[in-house]
C-alpha cells in the first residue's frame, strides 16, 4: 500500500543541479523511461553532496550510491546514471516504474482557496494497477512509496530526504482541475 511521497529535504548546503531538457522528458524520465543520451546536470548552487540531490524539476532527483545501495532490493525503480558537473561520480536519476492510477482529489480536504488555485490535505490515488514499491501517478509528478519502503528509507537516515505521509501532505491544484465545495 502506498503511504508516503518521497522529497527532497531541502537541507542547508546541500548542493543543486539542473538537468537541461524538456517537460516531456522530465515526465518520462519520472517514470523511469530511459532517456536517448546520456545525462549531464549542470551545478545550480554548490554545496555538499546529500544522499538526495534535486535536479530542477519536480519529482526528479539523483540518487547517491548509498541511496542506490539502500533501495536496490524494492520494486518499482529504476535508476539510471546522471553525471554531475564537479560532483562524484556513481549518482543516479531515480525513476519509479511502478504505477498508481490517477489522483482522486475529490478525497482530499480543501484548506483554502488562493486565487485560481485550490490548496488541499490528502494525496489519495486509484489502487496500484500492481503491488510495488515506488510509483507514480498519472497526472501527478511525485514518487510514492510504500510504506515498507518508507520506513527501510527512514531506518537508513539518508541525507537531505523526507517523507511525507500522503494522508498529511498539503499541495495546491488548479481549481478547474477539480470540483470541489469551498471550505465552510
Amino acid at each position: 500500500m502506498l503511504l508516503w511521497q518521497l522529497r527532497e529535504a531541502h537541507a542547508p548546503g546541500v548542493a543543486n543541479f539542473g538537468l537541461p531538457i524538456t517537460g516531456t522528458m522530465a515526465r518520462s524520465l519520472l517514470r523511469g523511461e530511459p532517456p536517448p543520451t546520456a545525462l549531464k546536470a549542470s551545478l545550480n548552487e554548490s554545496g555538499r553532496f546529500a544522499d538526495l540531490v534535486g535536479l530542477g524539476w519536480p519529482g526528479l532527483y539523483a540518487a547517491s550510491p548509498r541511496f542506490a545501495l539502500a533501495i536496490q532490493h524494492l520494486s518499482g525503480t529504476r535508476l539510471i546514471p546522471v553525471q554531475l558537473d564537479e560532483g562524484p561520480s556513481g549518482y543516479a536519476l531515480l525513476g519509479a516504474t511502478g504505477r498508481c492510477g490517477v489522483v482522486d482529489y475529490g478525497r482530499s480536504e480543501v484548506i483554502r482557496r488562493l486565487g485560481t488555485f485550490v490548496r488541499l490535505r490528502g494525496l489519495h490515488v486509484t489502487s496500484p494497477s500492481d503491488e510495488v514499491d515506488f510509483a507514480v501517478p498519472a497526472d501527478r509528478e511525485c514518487i510514492l512509496l510504500s510504506g515498507y519502503a518508507g520506513e527501510l528509507l527512514k531506518a537508513e537516515a539518508l541525507d537531505n530526504v523526507r517523507l511525507v505521509l500522503m494522508e498529511e501532505l498539503e499541495f495546491d491544484v488548479g481549481e478547474d482541475a477539480i470540483s470541489v465545495k469551498p471550505p465552510e
